[in-house]
Order: C-alpha cells, then sequence, then structure tokens
C-alpha cells in the first residue's frame, strides 16, 4: 500500500487582491478609542428623544392604530438604537435594559396587557437613568434591575409558553 502525500490546493483571495493587505494603524485605533472613552457629546437630548418615541409607540398601542407588525418593528428600531447608543455615551445601564428589551422583541410575539407591563417598565427604568443622568452601569443596583426586568420576561415566557 503505498500513500500519497495530500496535494494542498490555495484558491485565490479575491477579497484581498481587491481591498489589499494591511489594515487600520494602531495609533488610529488608540485615538479613537480615547475619544469614544471622553467622548463629550451629552447623550440626555437623544436619549429622550427615543424615549418619547417609545411613548408615541404606546400611544399607537392603546389607540389600537396600528398593526402588531408595525408596533413590533417600531419597538425593535428604537430599542436597537438605545441599546447601541448607550454605552457609547458612557449609558451602560441603557444598554443593559436595552439589551433585555430587546431579547424580549424577539421572543414576545403578541402585544398583550402583559407585554404592555414589561414594556412601561422598560420606558420607567428609561426615564429614571435619563432624567438622573445615571452614567455607568449603576453598580450593583443596576445590575439588580437589569436582573429584575430579565425575570419579568421569563416570567413571560412561561406564562405564555414561549420558547427564549
Amino acid at each position: 500500500m503505498t500513500t500519497k502525500k495530500p496535494n494542498f490546493i490555495q484558491p485565490p483571495n479575491t477579497l484581498k487582491m481587491k481591498v489589499g493587505e494591511g489594515g487600520i494603524p494602531a495609533y488610529v485605533l488608540k485615538q479613537s478609542q480615547n475619544y469614544l472613552e471622553s467622548n463629550p457629546v451629552d447623550f440626555t437630548p437623544y436619549g429622550h428623544r427615543y424615549l418619547g418615541q417609545l411613548k408615541e409607540v404606546k400611544a399607537l398601542i392603546d389607540k389600537k392604530s396600528a398593526s402588531p407588525q408595525s408596533i413590533h418593528k417600531d419597538l425593535v428600531n428604537i430599542v436597537m438604537q438605545l441599546k447601541s447608543n448607550g454605552s457609547m455615551f458612557h449609558y451602560q445601564l441603557i444598554s443593559m435594559v436595552s439589551d433585555v428589551m430587546l431579547r424580549f422583541l424577539e421572543n414576545a410575539k403578541t402585544i398583550d396587557q402583559d407585554f404592555i407591563d414589561i414594556f412601561l417598565v422598560y420606558i420607567n427604568v428609561l426615564e429614571i437613568v435619563l432624567n438622573k443622568k445615571l452614567r455607568g452601569n449603576g453598580g450593583a443596583e443596576g445590575y439588580a434591575l437589569t436582573q429584575e426586568l430579565h425575570n419579568a420576561c421569563l416570567r413571560y415566557y412561561a406564562k405564555y409558553d414561549v420558547k427564549p
């Protein structure tokens, strides 16, 4: 029995041929990181704008003047903005609770009173964080708050037999 050595074939890397080699210089990454860490932009006006949009969606829910699919889409877009921008502007607690809410929105398919109750808790948390300008992650209290919102979502999943 003769053994043949394997023949390795290296396919052409067309993406590399198009964009070339290299990367972002380390000093540019360092400058960007320093700017983000010392970001002077006040997030609260933006946060209040998103909060206002959430309240508008709540009014649509109350009036039953929009389809559940439309409401769901709007909520996902707003919550995603809050989640992504919170940490960048030193409001990690907003990102944390928005992450929980975003996962909830991915799993909850109907808009009933229990859904609305969780949604209202989320709005209340955002109002408190923005009005008191609670930057950072909130420490132990922020973690407990995020965990309680998560626990409420878990109770919802159990009640409605939703598999998260």
